[in-house]
């Protein structure tokens, strides 16, 4: 199944250290939370392809009309394909 992350803090929580193929991730370069290296690392162990992050935002609220615009065609990109 299709799914978009945003900001993922995916060493913080849980014990997953990749993720499946159908998988985007969105997050900001000047993320103050978490650091985009986390989302380029976890690309990068998951095999996904680097188009798979896409980095937008401002910061890590990700509220900003560019993330926003993205997150929204990030996620009907998502239900096409299901």
């Amino acid at each position: 199944m299709p799914l978009v992350l945003i900001a993922p803090d995916w060493k913080g929580y849980g014990t997953a250290r990749t993720v499946k193929q159908a998988v985007t991730i969105l997050h900001s370069e000047h993320d103050e939370v978490i650091p985009l290296f986390s989302s380029e690392e976890l690309v990068a162990l998951s095999g996904l392809p680097k188009e798979r992050l896409l980095v937008v935002g401002a910061n890590h609220s990700m509220v900003d009309d560019e993330a926003l615009a993205k997150m929204m065609e990030a996620v009907e990109t998502v239900e096409r394909v299901q």
